[in-house]
Protein backbone atom coordinates (compact mmCIF):
# COMPACT_ATOMS: atom_id res chain seq x y z
CA UNK A 1 0.00 0.00 0.00
CA UNK A 2 1.09 3.55 -0.59
CA UNK A 3 0.14 6.84 1.02
CA UNK A 4 -2.55 8.87 -0.74
CA UNK A 5 -3.10 11.77 1.60
CA UNK A 6 -3.03 12.45 5.31
CA UNK A 7 -4.51 9.11 6.43
CA UNK A 8 -5.52 7.28 3.26
CA UNK A 9 -3.67 4.36 1.68
CA UNK A 10 -3.98 3.17 -1.90
CA UNK A 11 -3.81 -0.60 -2.41
CA UNK A 12 -2.70 -1.22 -5.96
CA UNK A 13 -3.71 -4.86 -6.07
CA UNK A 14 -3.15 -4.92 -9.80
CA UNK A 15 0.56 -4.27 -9.14
CA UNK A 16 0.89 -6.88 -6.38
CA UNK A 17 1.48 -10.60 -6.75
CA UNK A 18 -1.39 -12.97 -5.99
CA UNK A 19 0.32 -15.91 -4.25
CA UNK A 20 -1.30 -19.33 -4.43
CA UNK A 21 -3.30 -20.02 -1.24
CA UNK A 22 -4.64 -23.44 -2.32
CA UNK A 23 -4.51 -25.34 -5.61
CA UNK A 24 -6.25 -23.11 -8.16
CA UNK A 25 -6.84 -20.26 -5.69
CA UNK A 26 -4.70 -17.12 -5.62
CA UNK A 27 -5.02 -14.57 -2.81
CA UNK A 28 -4.15 -10.90 -2.21
CA UNK A 29 -4.55 -9.71 1.41
CA UNK A 30 -5.08 -6.12 2.58
CA UNK A 31 -5.18 -5.43 6.31
CA UNK A 32 -6.81 -2.49 8.09
CA UNK A 33 -7.16 -1.86 11.81
CA UNK A 34 -10.67 -3.33 12.12
CA UNK A 35 -11.12 -5.52 9.06
CA UNK A 36 -9.37 -7.60 6.39
CA UNK A 37 -10.01 -7.55 2.64
CA UNK A 38 -9.13 -10.54 0.43
CA UNK A 39 -9.12 -10.55 -3.31
CA UNK A 40 -9.33 -14.13 -4.52
CA UNK A 41 -8.90 -15.55 -8.01
CA UNK A 42 -10.32 -19.02 -8.58
CA UNK A 43 -9.53 -21.40 -11.42
CA UNK A 44 -12.53 -23.39 -12.65
CA UNK A 45 -13.09 -26.42 -10.39
CA UNK A 46 -10.99 -25.13 -7.49
CA UNK A 47 -12.35 -25.50 -3.97
CA UNK A 48 -12.01 -23.64 -0.68
CA UNK A 49 -12.81 -26.55 1.66
CA UNK A 50 -15.55 -26.39 4.28
CA UNK A 51 -14.51 -24.24 7.22
CA UNK A 52 -15.82 -21.73 9.74
CA UNK A 53 -14.34 -18.83 11.68
CA UNK A 54 -15.16 -16.21 14.27
CA UNK A 55 -15.27 -13.45 11.65
CA UNK A 56 -18.31 -12.05 9.90
CA UNK A 57 -17.65 -12.28 6.14
CA UNK A 58 -18.98 -10.50 3.07
CA UNK A 59 -18.29 -12.09 -0.34
CA UNK A 60 -18.77 -10.04 -3.52
CA UNK A 61 -18.32 -11.88 -6.83
CA UNK A 62 -16.50 -9.62 -9.29
CA UNK A 63 -16.27 -12.11 -12.18
CA UNK A 64 -17.35 -15.66 -12.98
CA UNK A 65 -19.58 -17.89 -10.89
CA UNK A 66 -19.23 -19.85 -7.66
CA UNK A 67 -21.21 -22.48 -5.78
CA UNK A 68 -21.17 -21.63 -2.07
CA UNK A 69 -22.39 -24.31 0.33
CA UNK A 70 -23.66 -22.85 3.60
CA UNK A 71 -24.73 -24.37 6.89
CA UNK A 72 -24.10 -27.15 9.31
CA UNK A 73 -26.23 -30.29 9.59
CA UNK A 74 -28.45 -29.46 6.58
CA UNK A 75 -26.30 -27.36 4.26
CA UNK A 76 -27.67 -25.64 1.18
CA UNK A 77 -25.83 -24.44 -1.89
CA UNK A 78 -26.30 -21.09 -3.58
CA UNK A 79 -24.86 -20.14 -6.98
CA UNK A 80 -23.35 -16.66 -7.10
CA UNK A 81 -22.69 -14.83 -10.38
CA UNK A 82 -20.69 -11.68 -11.09
CA UNK A 83 -22.37 -8.84 -9.21
CA UNK A 84 -23.88 -11.09 -6.52
CA UNK A 85 -22.87 -10.97 -2.86
CA UNK A 86 -23.53 -12.92 0.33
CA UNK A 87 -23.00 -12.06 4.00
CA UNK A 88 -21.97 -14.86 6.33
CA UNK A 89 -22.35 -14.58 10.09
CA UNK A 90 -19.54 -15.74 12.34
CA UNK A 91 -19.18 -19.52 12.78
CA UNK A 92 -21.36 -20.43 9.79
CA UNK A 93 -19.74 -23.45 8.08
CA UNK A 94 -19.14 -22.77 4.38
CA UNK A 95 -17.33 -24.08 1.30
CA UNK A 96 -16.73 -22.46 -2.09
CA UNK A 97 -16.35 -24.20 -5.48
CA UNK A 98 -15.55 -22.34 -8.69
CA UNK A 99 -18.03 -23.16 -11.44
CA UNK A 100 -16.01 -21.00 -13.85
CA UNK A 101 -12.84 -18.98 -13.47
CA UNK A 102 -13.91 -16.40 -10.89
CA UNK A 103 -12.75 -13.46 -8.80
CA UNK A 104 -14.10 -12.22 -5.47
CA UNK A 105 -13.55 -9.42 -3.01
CA UNK A 106 -14.13 -10.63 0.54
CA UNK A 107 -14.31 -8.54 3.69
CA UNK A 108 -13.82 -9.95 7.19
CA UNK A 109 -14.58 -8.21 10.48
CA UNK A 110 -12.96 -8.10 12.86
CA UNK A 111 -9.53 -8.17 11.24
CA UNK A 112 -8.11 -11.63 10.46
CA UNK A 113 -4.60 -11.72 11.80
CA UNK A 114 -4.22 -15.35 10.66
CA UNK A 115 -4.07 -14.19 7.01
CA UNK A 116 -1.01 -12.58 5.50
Amino acid sequence: MSAAGPDALVDRGSDEPYPQALPGVQRHVSQADGFTVLRLRFAVGSVLPRHEHEHEQYIHVVAGSLAVTLGGSEPGTVTLQAGDAVRLPAWLPHETRAITDAETIEIFAPRRDDLS
